[in-house]
């Protein structure tokens, strides 16, 4: 599985495992879904409201 995810890396290819952050303190199952839908669409380029962006300190 790895060496696949590698493969699809080199080839410009955004792997993003559906891991939820538990530093939210996520309190339904929806929260932790939310977490990882947002992930996506910002990984993506796609604006969302869904969860707030971690901001530069």
């Amino acid at each position: 599985m790895l060496e696949n995810m590698l493969k699809l890396s080199m080839n410009n290819v955004i792997v993003s495992p559906a891991v939820p952050g538990y530093y939210a303190r996520p309190s339904s199952m929806e929260d932790l879904l939310n977490f990882v839908i947002a992930r996506v669409l910002d990984l993506s380029g796609i604006k969302n409201d869904i969860s707030p962006r971690w901001k530069d300190a």
